[in-house]
């Protein structure tokens, strides 16, 4: 999905789905992966996860970084998927068009000689939320074309487990990390667990890490993870 950003094949492309499993991580990294690739094009990567309040500060961000040359990562920056007229400007700025025309204007946009009430724009676009597919405009959603990250419970665990050595908190033991592991799998049961994803594991092996009083440290995950 992010290499067709990268590589000019769409302008610009959504990742979402359930929290915690590493959407971010994932895009990052290719980004970075990408940009070291000698057979792709130069692209800088400017990474946003909030500051845009209202439709006039995106209007005024998406000006200031207008460039054919920059990947744009909009994480989990609610304002611009859920105000109507910010969800207007980003209708406009995912077309699958190298150059993209925006309009906005209000009375600050029209006295201000730095930005012009209609750009046209070239930078590449990825958003990355958490918000369900069935709650986003879906114009965006038709534009982007997401990749919807779904995952229960039990393929969630396995799949930090699988990646517990080098998942944070890096500076705890294995050894507390599986303790972790195998307290939340043999019990309390994979079924009675309420929600798992990476940055409750984080809040776990720390907690575990912090007492060898076991029945502390147990506690403190039943209650965070458990039903």
């Amino acid at each position: 999905s992010v290499r067709t950003v990268t590589r000019n094949y769409k302008f610009s492309r959504m990742i979402c789905g359930v929290p915690g499993i590493g959407k971010s991580f994932s895009v990052m990294e290719e980004l970075k992966d990408e940009a070291e690739n000698p057979d792709i094009d130069n692209f800088v990567t400017e990474y946003v996860t909030g500051g845009l309040k209202d439709a006039r500060t995106f209007y005024k961000f998406l000006s200031e970084n207008n460039d054919k040359n920059k990947v744009i990562v909009f994480d989990d920056v609610n304002t611009i998927l859920k105000d109507k007229e910010c969800v207007e400007i980003l209708r406009c700025a995912c077309e699958n068009e190298a150059i993209r025309t925006i309009t906005f204007s209000d009375n600050v946009v029209s006295k201000d000689k730095k930005h012009k009430d209609k750009l046209k724009f070239h930078s590449k676009v990825i958003i990355i939320t958490n918000i369900p597919i069935k709650k986003l405009d879906h114009a965006i959603v038709s534009r982007t074309n997401p990749v919807d990250i779904q995952a229960s419970v039990e393929e969630i665990f396995y799949y930090v487990a699988e990646r517990a050595k080098s998942a944070p908190p890096r500076k705890v033991s294995l050894k507390h990390k599986f303790d972790v592991l195998k307290f939340i799998k043999s019990e309390i049961g994979l079924d009675n667990v309420q929600r798992f994803d990476f940055r409750i594991f984080e809040d776990c092996c720390l907690w575990r890490a912090s007492t060898e009083v076991e029945h502390e440290w147990q506690s403190f995950i039943y209650n965070l993870v458990g039903r």
